[in-house]
């Protein structure tokens, strides 16, 4: 259903519900008054069948204390009516702001798609005609040309693994095959070889150990170091360090600051900043939502901390 004819559509949804809250709040009004006046002819009624004041009187200050009676039943009970159908208009304006919500980011996962899937490949195509073009290349142009492509198609590998792993877990397919695990070597080989052209600072304690799945744990880690070099200035640091019975693993950017009340969001999917949604960044919003997915299935903790104007994605191994 496209967005605008649904906020239109809820729109009208507000003064249906503003309507309905008067007409009930009028019903009570005439209910009340219809009482009275029923209290006001029993009152009549009885004092027509006796002539005895003091029995007038008793059967006034009765019919009185009845009128005070009904009356503060019907507000009560129209009161918790009235609670109900604001708790109920308020869960469904709830449920419509996470569906337009979760409409939106999927409306931008399909905008920003075709460009994530074509750009590696126009740039394949273009490295190949240039090689196909220009016989007399040097050797090292051939090269750069050749691990560009590489580089590329790598990518594409990544968002195509990134697709499939996200389709096993919305089917409830993710099974772990854990393993006793060199924590330290396993990052460290990841930093000094698959990032060696990236300028990232490491500070890892060594020996390490901890029960991991290794693939999928080394889908988690791409997944964060390559989203902290995306965003950052000039400064990307993995730590892993052991305090205690708990070992910390974190990513450390000096990106803009992620806001507080986006932290538990970005891991939703297909959710994405709104700086990076208005400032045209390019993504997916599937990268953080298979971290915190792994990291679900392994049973550790991951959170966003703010340190001295740093971003640090931290992961706490339980």
């Amino acid at each position: 259903m496209p967005l605008i004819f649904m906020t239109d559509k809820f729109k009208l949804s507000y003064w249906i519900f503003a309507y309905i809250i008067v007409q009930f709040l009028w019903w009570e009004v005439l209910l009340v008054r219809q009482n009275n006046q029923i209290i006001s002819l029993e009152q009549k009624i009885q004092a027509l069948n006796t002539t005895d004041l003091s029995r007038i009187k008793k059967i006034q200050n009765d019919l009185s204390n009845e009128q005070i009676k009904r009356t503060w039943m019907f507000a009560g009970e129209g009161t918790v009516f009235l609670l109900f159908l604001i708790y109920g208009f308020y869960k469904l304006q709830n449920a419509y702001h996470n569906e337009v919500s979760v409409n939106r980011r999927q409306n931008n996962f399909l905008l920003s798609l075709p460009h994530e899937l074509k750009t590696p490949l126009g740039i394949v195509q273009l490295n190949l005609q240039t090689l196909l073009k220009n016989k007399d290349l040097s050797e090292d142009k051939k090269e750069q040309i050749a691990l560009k492509s590489v580089e590329e198609l790598k990518r594409l590998q990544k968002l195509i693994d990134q697709l499939l792993l996200s389709n096993k877990i919305a089917n409830g397919k993710l099974i772990l095959n854990t393993e006793q695990c060199n924590l330290s070597q396993l990052i460290s080989d990841m930093v000094t070889h698959q990032y060696k052209n990236k300028n990232i600072k490491s500070s890892i304690q060594e020996n390490i150990f901890a029960l991991v799945d290794k693939d999928y744990f080394q889908i988690l880690l791409t997944n964060l170091i390559d989203n902290a070099l995306k965003f950052c200035d000039t400064y990307t640091e993995v730590v892993l360090k052991q305090n205690g019975n708990q070992t910390y693993l974190e990513i450390i950017n000096d990106g803009a600051i992620i806001p507080n009340n986006e932290k538990e969001k970005i891991f939703e999917l297909f959710y994405r900043l709104k700086a990076h949604e208005e400032g045209n960044i390019k993504g997916t919003g599937l990268g953080l939502y298979l971290v915190q997915q792994i990291v679900q299935a392994h049973h550790f903790n991951i959170s966003v901390l703010t340190r001295n104007n740093y971003n640090a994605f931290q992961i706490i191994f339980t």
